[in-house]
């Protein structure tokens, strides 16, 4: 199947590194109807032309969005529970939302985040993540992320497996305090983001492994089984297994490039 899109992912400096998990850009080589944006578990902060810049709350399913050829795109996509201490209100509040930046209030972004718009709109992707990498790190914070919902989104990335009950006691705490915490930092509880990290893993496990079976991918990313991998990909990506892995396959992935 031929490709429609390049998405890359470039470093992060250390100075970004408490709230940003990485830099990203997009370029649609075709006309797309039918762009699939999934659950990660992540806001993120996004730059598409004739559009001011905005918010992708932390989504529970799947979102579609057709773009023009030659249609360049640019964003931040901010660690699990880093929302809340850049944008100054509960990730909750964003979940499922797609919300322009000046809406929100809180702090005041530089001018760099105007210039990243304008490279966007220029059609200069790699520009535009420059722009918003200087953006991010002159912006001021209006807090620090909760320390245990950073370290109890890494243990589910790890293990997505893992119980609720496990969990919490691994962090030494209730899991009523836990679900609290991660649905005001993360936007939604440690549940589903346990099965949202199942599914992006599947679909890392499909780019890594075009050939692999259904079977060895669901028992790689940890489902149940076969009937466990189909429920949870419709509920979160709205699609069979196979449908969409068919439909990753017409992008091209440059992961953490230079």
């Amino acid at each position: 199947m031929s490709s429609t899109a390049q998405y890359t992912e470039s470093p992060i400096p250390a100075s970004a590194a408490a709230v940003c998990e990485a830099v990203w850009r997009v370029a649609f080589s075709s006309a797309t109807e039918d762009w699939l944006v999934l659950p990660d578990g992540c806001v993120d902060i996004v730059l598409v032309p004739d559009a001011p810049p905005l918010v992708a709350g932390p989504a529970t399913g799947p979102s579609r969005f057709d773009f023009p050829a030659g249609t360049n795109a640019a964003g931040l996509r901010l660690l699990p529970g880093a929302g809340p201490a850049l944008l100054g209100l509960p990730a909750e509040e964003l979940a499922d939302r797609l919300i322009p930046l000046t809406d929100l209030g809180g702090p005041r972004w530089p001018d760099e985040l105007a210039r990243a718009h304008e490279a966007v709109q220029a059609g200069s992707s790699a520009s535009a993540a420059g722009w918003l990498l200087t953006a991010l790190g002159r912006v001021k914070r209006t807090d620090r992320p909760d320390s245990m919902v950073r370290h109890a989104a890494e243990l589910l990335r790890h293990d997505p497996g893992l119980a609720t009950g496990e969990l919490a006691a691994r962090l030494s705490i209730s899991e009523r305090q836990l679900r609290r915490r991660f649905v005001a930092q993360v936007g939604y509880g440690p549940k589903r983001f346990a099965r949202i990290m199942r599914l992006q893993r599947l679909l890392h496990l499909g780019r890594r492994h075009p050939e692999a079976t259904l079977g060895w991918l669901a028992a790689a990313a940890t489902y149940a089984d076969q009937a466990h991998l189909a429920h949870d990909c419709h509920e979160l990506a709205g699609r069979t297994p196979t449908a969409l892995l068919a439909q990753r396959s017409t992008v091209v992935t440059r992961e953490r490039a230079a």
